[in-house]
């Protein structure tokens, strides 16, 4: 099976694709025998971060020098942020401590709660992502992009929490499609149940991942009753993923679509394309800044391996329903960590925007 890759969305273009890296002769001097690797997951069991540390941790341990023990902690709290400061302040630096996220780029630049950490100075072993898909319910009578901003109903959002990096990249698309006056409806526990709210009419507007869409959602997308409109995420060889049935504009296609290239210097399309940025590394997979070089590179080595292994390769599609999900390995997510922070420098605007937004 060829490698895997992911591309990562700039504000106005796109970052190069980085070829895999061979493997390091230095990983050699590592010796984890008689260890026990603990896998840290920042959100509870069960959900899709715990289920891809899992399918990490039950494969990584044979691809390390000394064959370790590998076990997995929960440690959910406030959006990751927990266990994001545990690795980055208190965890060991021998090698045997490392974490599974989401990207930690939304809490530490727009939440900002409780954060102690620089995303870009975690000592990066990969990250994984799966594109995202935006959608209405025929109630909203829309088939477009072009139908949603001619329309005279309300869109109606389910929410998770103001500043969610999903509910700010919907609420940003469609500002900058110049949407204002939308329902914003926060407070629902997981996509799930705004997928439930939706399909009863309580909201008319949501985003998951497109692997639900074309999945869960097909007969739905089938018979009409979910339309999608953009998509965010992956691309392979310069072109968005045709993910099976959904094939759909990126959410920057359409509304230059409809508003012309000059949609590019608002605030508000700059606002999405920041958030969509800080998603780019949707899956993170972290090891403690400082960690010791040997060990570290070991680590990177054994993460790289894991995107040509077969049996890493069956469970990672089985959990993510999907050919389509990209793993990048340590040195290429350390360098697109790097770019997202200078982004976030470069545009103070677009990231007040984001903060006002993730207020109310």
């Amino acid at each position: 099976m060829s490698s895997l890759r992911i591309a990562v969305a700039l504000l106005a273009a796109s970052l190069p694709v980085w070829s895999l890296p061979a493997p390091r002769a230095a990983a050699a001097e590592a010796d984890f025998s008689g260890k026990t690797i603990v896998v840290v997951v920042a959100f509870a069991a069960g959900g899709p971060v715990d289920l891809f540390a899992r399918v990490i941790a039950g494969n990584v341990g044979r691809l390390l020098p000394g064959t370790p023990s590998v076990v997995v902690q929960s440690m959910p709290g406030a959006g990751g942020v927990v266990a994001a400061n545990y690795l980055y302040n208190l965890a060991k630096k021998d090698g045997t401590v490392f974490g599974v996220t989401i990207s930690p780029f939304t809490n530490e630049y727009i939440d900002k709660n409780e954060v102690r950490f620089a995303s870009s100075k975690f000592y990066w072993l990969g990250a994984l992502n799966i594109s995202q898909a935006t959608y209405a319910n025929d109630a909203l009578g829309v088939k477009s992009v072009a139908d949603l901003v001619a329309t005279k109903n309300q869109v109606v959002i389910g929410g998770l929490s103001p500043g969610s990096a999903r509910d700010l990249r919907m609420r940003s698309f469609l500002e900058a499609l110049g949407i204002g006056g939308y329902k914003y409806v926060a407070g629902y526990s997981g996509t799930q149940p705004v997928r439930l709210a939706l399909l009863r009419n309580e909201v008319n507007f949501s985003d998951e991942s497109i692997v639900a869409l074309a999945v869960d959602l097909a007969p739905e997308v089938k018979a009409g009753k979910i339309i999608p409109l953009v998509q965010t995420g992956v691309t392979r060889n310069g072109k968005r993923v045709p993910d099976r049935s959904v094939a759909i504009p990126t959410a920057q296609d359409a509304v230059t679509s409809v508003r012309g290239e000059g949609a590019r210097n608002s605030v508000e399309f700059r606002g999405m394309l920041l958030i969509e940025t800080m998603m780019t590394l949707g899956r993170a997979v972290l090891a403690p800044p400082g960690i010791d070089p040997v060990a570290g590179r070991a680590l990177r080595s054994a993460v790289n391996r894991l995107r040509e292994d077969a049996q890493f390769l069956q469970a990672a599609q089985k959990v993510a329903q999907s050919e389509d999900a990209e793993l990048l390995g340590g040195d290429e997510a350390q360098e697109v960590a790097r770019e997202i922070t200078e982004l976030v420098k470069a545009d103070p605007e677009a990231i007040a925007y984001l903060e006002r937004k993730a207020k109310n």
